[in-house]
């Protein structure tokens, strides 16, 4: 399956997850253990997608790219989840307790609700999104021997090779110096 495609099927399968390109692009070429692995000179989801999904998913492409159709902002966010709960597809973490503390409870959640943006769609910058980025330190550490984007495979079809620039390039724009471009200081 193509790049777009790929990332289509991202953004429609999971829209909390993956908001803007670059979600997409970090979890396919940077997250080790992604569910991804090189096969044909394409990164392939295991199992693969369905061939007959291949039509369905073209038809959600705008000009040709993928397209975040239903991106949902951190209140849009916020309240998926709790539709996802009221209607039993999520177990509710307060259905154990009192009624009074459910209510309670809840209408704390209506007025924190009503306080989160309708216009952000992440709660961190990107820079700080990429799984490069260690919490921990503060710094970045790469896994070269096992994210996909050092090691692309040498038939790799001339649409994942853009999309692997693409993704480095975004590392770029957020200030990281990528590993095999390090400039040697004489």
């Amino acid at each position: 399956m193509n790049v777009e495609m790929t990332i289509q099927e991202m953004f429609d399968e999971y829209p909390t997850l993956f908001k803007e390109r670059a979600d997409c692009l970090n979890h396919l070429f940077c997250a080790i253990g992604n569910g991804y692995e090189w096969v044909n000179g394409e990164l392939v989801e295991i199992p693969e997608t369905p061939a007959e999904w291949a039509n369905e998913l073209a038809s959600r492409l705008v000009d040709g790219k993928a397209f975040q159709h239903n991106k949902l902002s951190l209140r849009g966010e916020h309240l998926y989840y709790r539709r996802m709960r009221e209607s039993g597809q999520l177990p509710d973490p307060l259905s154990d307790l009192p009624e009074a503390d459910r209510k309670r409870l809840a209408e704390i959640d209506r007025r924190n609700t009503e306080k989160l943006p309708d216009d952000v769609y992440h709660r961190r910058p990107r820079k700080e999104r990429w799984y490069f980025w260690n919490w921990f330190t503060g710094k970045i550490d790469y896994c070269t021997e096992y994210a996909a984007l050092f090691n692309l495979p040498p038939d790799i079809k001339p649409d994942w090779k853009a999309a692997a620039e693409e993704c480095r390039a975004m590392l770029r724009e957020d200030g990281y110096v990528l590993p095999d471009e390090e400039v040697i200081k004489v």
